[in-house]
């Protein structure tokens, strides 16, 4: 029987248009980019095509968007470019967090929901002088951040705003005017495109240090052709696609805490609940347990424990320590993201291994 995935906010799976897009530039359409014959025109074309559609896909001008390998040197880079002053969350991924960002750094913490105060964030900002960067989405509890309300106070102080919206992208609408940021990261893989390419959203007249390269790229050497084809398609595609697939994945989420709730009890806890989450993705914490053991228990399931027990005690994973979480309260803790290729039935055999490993290990 084929393993249950709901680790799509780990990684997802390469569309058939993605693949379809990358196949001529992995056979016969293998020229380089930067030479000027027939093959390398070609090449440097699709860079421009798959340019030009991440930017349409974010509301952006293809001008405005600069690929690398990924979404850590997307938000390395971000930081770097006004390396006086940077403000962050304690919920941001550790990309950010641990990023080089000159002589100093804000790290805002969040109250117990999860969700940072815009009025915290601004405070911490230096007018004219910092470089805010404030996730659009948390990946282990798939909280959205209140983003549109950090730019419209900010706006005015010469203060520059990043978001990290590679979990988010593709799951909800991400359009960098309405968000109202000057650098936004994107990263394929969260977005049924190849691993190893992303891209970093640069507004148009931001006073910034400039990238490396004046041109599509941010990084020196060869660029990965074939990569960029693809993550310019599978933009396209999640763009598209999100607002049919926002109801149907919530749908099955919805499904999934149903059939815990109903064999747990009240005990399951949902973190975030009653927050705005990303439709795809819940954390749960099942009493009594480990997360990381009963996953363990049900190799079945693709999922992320967000919590595991050694001799040291209960470890919780970043956010739910930013959060405030009690150990005991959250060892439990399991993320389960859905995708595309979910299905309902993938659900119901995901409960029952879950309740399963619940009932074996906690009695």
């Amino acid at each position: 029987m084929r393993p249950i995935y709901l680790d799509y906010n780990a990684t997802t799976p390469l569309a058939p248009p993605v693949q379809e897009a990358m196949l001529p530039f992995l056979a016969d359409q293998y020229g380089h980019p930067f030479a000027d014959h027939a093959l390398g025109r070609a090449a440097a074309q699709a860079i421009e095509d798959a340019r030009s559609r991440v930017a349409s896909a974010i509301g952006a001008s293809a001008h405005e968007i600069y690929f690398c390998s990924g979404a850590t040197e997307s938000c390395h880079t971000a930081l770097a470019m006004r390396p006086r002053w940077a403000v962050t969350t304690t919920v941001d991924h550790h990309a950010v967090r641990q990023a080089p960002c000159g002589e100093d750094l804000t790290v805002v913490s969040v109250p117990a929901s999860g969700v940072v105060s815009p009025e915290a964030v601004v405070d911490a900002a230096v007018d004219g002088e910092t470089l805010v960067s404030v996730v659009h989405a948390n990946s282990e509890v798939g909280l959205l951040q209140p983003v549109e309300r950090i730019a419209s106070l900010l706006e005015g102080r010469g203060v520059l705003l990043h978001t990290d919206a590679s979990q988010s992208f593709g799951k909800v609408k991400v359009d960098v005017n309405e968000l109202g940021v000057d650098l936004l990261t994107l990263t394929s893989h969260k977005c049924y495109g190849p691993k190893g390419v992303g891209a970093l959203y640069v507004r148009d007249g931001a006073a910034l240090k400039p990238p490396q390269s004046s041109g599509p790229l941010l990084r020196p050497g060869t660029p990965s052709v074939a990569a960029i084809a693809g993550f310019g398609a599978a933009a396209e595609l999640a763009s598209r696609s999100v607002d049919e697939a926002a109801p149907r994945l919530a749908g099955m989420i919805e499904q999934l805490v149903g059939l815990l709730r109903s064999a747990i009890g009240e005990e399951l806890i949902i973190w975030g609940e009653g927050q705005v989450r990303l439709p795809n993705t819940v954390a749960v914490a099942m009493p009594g347990v480990s997360g990381a053991e009963v996953l363990s228990a049900c190799p079945e399931l693709c999922a992320t424990p967000l919590a595991c027990g050694g001799q040291g005690g209960v470890s919780l994973s970043p956010t739910l320590r930013a959060m405030g979480v009690d150990p005991q309260a959250g060892s439990g803790s399991v993320r389960l993201s859905a995708g595309w290729h979910s299905e309902p039935d993938d659900i119901e055999r995901a409960a029952s291994l879950l309740i399963g490993a619940w009932e074996r290990l906690s009695g």
